[in-house]
């Protein structure tokens, strides 16, 4: 049905998988399997709390809600003043300071896997990344794998595909492995490990809703992480993880 209400953007593979299943069987497995479900529904802006239509499979109710929902987001935005239109306004429960966190991850990953490629070729994969690190990207691409059936192998063959499977350690592990490669850009191994450890600090605190202090924010800044980048790298481009 082309209603407005009931237009998602998702991948072709998802939408395979879904196929004609019921909402309240496939939002259920991915409210289950995804703890970040809850965000993620709302930066859509579909309604999934324990009384949403969602659950009881009323489409006509459902669109009835998202409608509002929509209406709502558009109304605040037309509302609003230039300078509030940030992205972390636009994709629903995220602060500016988890959006940050996030461009600086995805900035670390273009950096690594450019830096890398260029000097070694695209196949810099297994000379380059250590191996504790390879065996926590390989278990976590067959979990992805195993919940996404329908993906294509290829869409993971990539060292960049392969890097968005990492954490922040990994990242520090692989560049101090390749030190050579990366230390003329960095300002020296002691000061990246650093900020490293403070952004590492200061990430896990907000992604997991822990308490964290103005020290840690200042010393984790996504900022002092952005800046030891290459002026190239450092874009405003605001892609989300």
């Amino acid at each position: 049905m082309h209603l407005v209400p009931n237009f998602c953007f998702i991948p072709a593979d998802l939408n395979r998988e879904i196929g004609s299943r019921p909402p309240s069987d496939y939002l259920a497995r991915y409210r289950d399997e995804n703890p970040e479900f809850l965000q993620a529904a709302r930066s859509h802006l579909i309604p999934v709390e324990p009384k949403s239509s969602v659950w009881g499979d009323d489409f006509d109710a459902f669109l009835s809600t998202r409608a509002e929902l929509i209406a709502h987001e558009l109304s605040g935005l037309a509302d609003s003043k230039p300078q509030e239109r940030t992205l972390a306004g636009l994709i629903g429960s995220k602060n500016i300071l988890e959006v940050a966190i996030d461009r600086v991850e995805i900035r670390l990953r273009d950096f690594i896997d450019e830096r890398l490629t260029a000097v070694l070729g695209p196949h810099y994969w297994k000379k380059t990344v250590p191996g504790d690190v390879t065996a926590s990207v390989e278990r976590r691409i067959s979990e992805e794998k195993n919940a996404h059936p329908f993906k294509d192998e290829d869409q993971f063959a990539s060292g960049r595909a392969r890097l968005d499977f990492c954490d922040v350690s990994a990242y520090e592990k692989i560049v101090s492995k390749n030190w050579t490669q990366f230390g003329e850009f960095l300002g020296g191994r002691g000061v990246f490990e650093r900020h490293m450890s403070a952004f590492r600090r200061l990430r896990n605190c907000v992604k997991h809703s822990r308490e964290y202090n103005d020290i840690d924010e200042q010393a984790g800044g996504a900022d002092d992480v952005a800046r030891a980048m290459p002026g190239r790298i450092r874009s405003e481009d605001p892609h989300i993880c």
